[in-house]
């Protein structure tokens, strides 16, 4: 997006080059000196100091979404209901974990936080609350049940875990060949709590075990273990994983379609909210966007619709801005650019520059010289347009 510009008219190009070289003659100049300014035959943008805005106008267009319009929020509902359904029919104790762990990568538990809470409460109490209830299941349900339930503030023990290894302190030979298993005590390790030293040593032997197993696995599994050992779950950002888990998620044996189509449309809406939202945060490009609506020509909707948003939001900002930008909002406000009277606004702008930072020298004394070089042309041209008026008053009177 365009700077907001330096002299919103150019001072310098109103007059022409012979005419002002003959006023610094008759105003600045001596018989020893003289000043000369060659004022540019063609006009030239001028830019104020401030960074670019990121923001172009192309792209402020594109933020128009159709992730936003009605049949899009429409079809998320119905994809809703349905894996609300699949929450309810999920069936087995390993296929309802699962999907409560496809649902958090995916990014989309949020939308299923009463459904999931109910069903972890159920599982806990029937499977995890006591050693007679775990120790029934595999190191793979331990684990991830232990991980998801720690996530949503159950308490489970590190204690689930005391039989991975062997008499020797080492990994139980029945789980060499349990690479997801152990993959998931790996994650379920990053859960312990201060002291824990069982999920400590299963961190340390899950680690070794998981890259010298990427010589042997391949497809979703080895994806799935090299990014757990590049980082663990626990400490990644959900955002940016479910965007990488949604492709691996997709490209993977047996993935649900409708999960897919909800992940997907979900983060296509949340990112052009997140875009609106920082949109709103960029002032000067809400200005500039401002004063660009004031350039409409007839039946153009959306600079009219720009202009309608760009002043309520410029209006509710100023409550939160200070200095100059402050200064150019409300002044913006009382009446466009567009509008203003050239000469009148280039003193209030010189005036506006000259005490922000980052303003330059050399622009600041070339416009004041410009400014006041001018104004003596003026008042040159009214004393003699005073005489003029004179000289016919007296006539008329004669």
């Amino acid at each position: 997006m365009a700077s907001i510009s330096l002299f919103p008219y150019s001072v310098v190009q109103q007059i022409s080059p012979l005419a002002r070289d003959n006023a610094y003659k008759r105003i600045y100049s001596s018989k020893t000196t003289r000043i000369t300014v060659n004022a540019a035959e063609s006009h030239v943008r001028r830019s104020a100091n401030y960074e670019p805005s990121s923001w172009s106008f192309d792209h402020i267009q594109s933020l128009s979404s159709k992730y936003t319009g009605d049949d899009y929020v429409a079809r998320a509902n119905t994809l809703k209901d349905a894996v609300k359904t699949m929450i309810r029919k999920a069936g087995n104790l390993l296929r309802t974990l699962e999907l409560v762990d496809e649902l958090q990568r995916l990014g989309i538990s949020y939308l299923f936080e009463e459904e999931i809470s109910n069903l972890l409460e159920t599982i806990y109490y029937n499977y995890y609350e006591f050693p007679e209830k775990w120790n029934k299941t595999d190191l793979n349900l331990k684990a991830l049940g232990f991980r998801l339930l720690r996530q949503h503030g159950y308490h489970v023990p590190q204690e689930i875990f005391l039989n991975f290894k062997d008499k020797n302190q080492n990994l139980n030979s029945y789980l060499l060949e349990d690479v997801v298993g152990m993959l998931n005590l790996y994650e379920a390790s990053y859960h312990s709590l201060e002291d824990e030293s069982i999920l400590d040593d299963a961190r340390d032997i899950t680690t070794k075990y998981l890259k010298e197993s990427l010589e042997k696995i391949d497809g979703s599994i080895f994806s799935l273990v090299s990014h757990a050992l590049e980082q663990p779950l626990h400490w990644r950002v959900p955002r940016v994983e479910s965007k990488w888990f949604i492709e691996l998620y997709e490209n993977r044996g047996g993935a649900s379609p409708t999960l897919i189509e909800l992940a997907k449309l979900d983060f296509d809406m949340d990112k052009n909210q997140n875009l609106n939202s920082y949109l709103l945060e960029d002032v000067v490009g809400m200005l500039n966007l401002y004063e660009a609506s004031y350039h409409s020509l007839e039946d153009e909707s959306i600079l009219d619709d720009a202009r309608d948003i760009t002043t309520k939001y410029l209006k509710e900002s100023l409550e939160k801005i200070d200095g100059s930008i402050f200064s150019l909002v409300s002044h913006a406000l009382e009446q466009p650019l567009h509008w203003r009277v050239p000469r009148v606004e280039s003193k209030w702008f010189i005036e506006l520059y000259e005490n922000r930072g980052g303003a330059s020298p050399t622009l600041i004394e070339l416009a004041k010289l410009d400014f006041d070089m001018v104004q003596a042309i003026h008042l040159e041209d009214l004393k003699h347009a005073s005489r003029y008026v004179s000289y016919i008053s007296k006539h008329n009177d004669i």
